[in-house]
């Protein structure tokens, strides 16, 4: 709860009741608006820009997906080699595991950026 007694779900979906081409203060004006802009346009700036940056965090997210699964095979051949000239191969494998483990943290990541972006829609 928050000190005005509202849930923060529910400071959210008042905050985001707001018409777009209104302020608190009444005047009706919106920062960073163009003169004449139209609702409509405002919003269609802000899917632009949404949809723009999740394209931006998808990349990165493809991104950190390719160096996880070199990190995952470059491990597997360390520890083939060690277990193949008899060295131990314990740590190298705890060390394989988090890196498998944290690949399918960024599989997990880029997949929910990619349905994220099939549902958000064209301006």
């Amino acid at each position: 709860m928050l000190p005005s007694g509202r849930s923060r779900t529910a400071t959210v979906l008042a905050f985001t009741a707001v018409p777009h081409d209104h302020q608190a203060d009444g005047s009706g004006a919106h920062k960073g608006r163009k003169a004449g802009a139209s609702g409509a346009e405002t919003c269609a700036v802000a899917l632009r820009m949404h949809r723009s940056l999740l394209e931006q965090h998808l990349a990165q997210a493809e991104q950190h997906v390719r160096e996880g699964e070199r990190h995952v095979s470059d491990q597997r051949d360390v520890v083939a080699r060690l277990a193949n000239r008899g060295h131990d191969t314990r740590a190298a494998r705890e060390l394989l595991a988090q890196f498998e483990s944290l690949l399918a943290t960024h599989i997990a990541g880029r997949d929910r950026l990619k349905a994220e972006l099939v549902g958000t829609p064209h301006p």
